[in-house]
């Protein structure tokens, strides 16, 4: 009924499908992996203060967010000077797609002149459509560094 080119191609068409299914089925797994491993350290609960130290002066925060809806978490304010953010990262919660909501990570690192003193900061974002100024919701951590005592005065 077939001939053998047409099967040939049927092969060829069938292996890659196969091929696809699994790369699509590793990289969902190592994606949610590398998601567990992202959000499990990342500081939530903007009642609770962030602890920095010499030892751990990176940290990261975790906020609740859907960028499909067109409101976005912005850094607000933040004392560049005692800390800087380094990274900011989306990780969606369902690897389903578009309009699934997840998590924005901010990482950030504190500098030597923070942990050269005990000293107390706030990081306030607020969440917004970026082309409108108005702001639907806000939010601030505190942090709190702990004297280096390897530092210099």
């Amino acid at each position: 009924m077939f001939d053998d080119g047409f099967k040939t191609v049927l092969g060829l068409l069938a292996d890659t499908w196969l091929i696809g299914l699994f790369l699509i089925l590793v990289t969902t797994q190592t994606y949610a992996e590398t998601t567990t491993v992202a959000l499990a350290d990342a500081h939530v609960d903007p009642l609770k203060p962030i602890v920095i130290t010499a030892a751990a002066p990176i940290f990261k925060i975790k906020l609740k967010s859907n960028p499909s809806t067109g409101f976005i978490w912005q850094l607000a304010e933040i004392d560049d000077t005692l800390i800087e953010a380094v990274s900011h990262e989306y990780f969606s919660e369902s690897v389903a797609g578009v309009g699934t909501g997840g998590y924005d990570i901010w990482t950030f690192v504190a500098s030597d002149t923070i942990l050269k003193l005990p000293r107390v900061t706030k990081i306030k974002f607020v969440s917004s459509r970026p082309w409108t100024i108005t702001v639907t919701e806000s939010v601030e951590f505190t942090v709190l560094s702990q004297k280096n005592n390897n530092a210099k005065d």
